[in-house]
């Protein structure tokens, strides 16, 4: 990445001046940057690529990957070989937040994301985490529940559930069965909630 405008961009962000190629691995972050106020501080360079300490957990340093849905676990909803040599790819970052992942069948809401609900999904996770901690990074699994922003097709013909019966505003929602309309959600019963938790 010597010349590239997103190793440049980075550098004029964390106030860093030098050579791109001792710091590549900065721009596997992909990091894009907006124009705007630069900072020449360069202790705010050095504070992002420090270590720092996290709870009881120990990261390399302070960038973190944000949750983005990649929708690459099919209709098993398993994570698989790809979602791990994805995450491993990003392990230059200090923290990875992964995408969405549904807590039961009933949080379903989106295409081919991941879940969690089941020991066979447990399992295919370990593989993912084994190959961000091989890399020395860690990761937290962003628990996901669609609630309203969900569908019928989602749940073999059964309303989605939400904290009230209130239709989501979105236009329409991506289901298994293609483009629809948002449907009004059955509300949650207060008998319900322990399943959720």
């Amino acid at each position: 990445y010597p010349n590239s405008s997103i190793c440049q961009a980075t550098f004029r962000l964390v106030g860093w001046q030098g050579s791109c190629e001792k710091q590549k691995y900065i721009a596997s972050t992909q990091i894009i940057v907006e124009r705007g106020p630069v900072s020449t501080d360069k202790t705010q360079a050095y504070e992002l690529l420090s270590s720092f300490q996290l709870g009881d957990l120990k990261l390399v340093n302070r960038v973190v990957l944000a949750p983005m849905t990649r929708a690459r676990a099919g209709t098993a909803r398993m994570p698989n070989d790809v979602m791990a040599e994805y995450y491993s790819q990003r392990s230059s970052a200090g923290l990875l937040i992964t995408e969405g992942t549904f807590i039961s069948k009933q949080a379903a809401g989106w295409v081919n994301a991941p879940g969690v609900y089941t020991d066979e999904q447990g399992e295919a996770w370990k593989n993912v985490t084994k190959a961000v901690h091989d890399k020395g990074s860690k990761i937290f699994l962003q628990l996901w529940h669609c609630g309203r922003a969900s569908h019928s097709d989602f749940h073999d013909g059964a309303l989605p559930v939400a904290a009230s019966p209130v239709k989501h505003n979105g236009e329409y929602i991506h289901t298994p069965q293609g483009k629809k309309d948002y449907e009004t959600p059955r509300a949650l019963d207060a008998s319900e909630i322990p399943d959720k938790i």
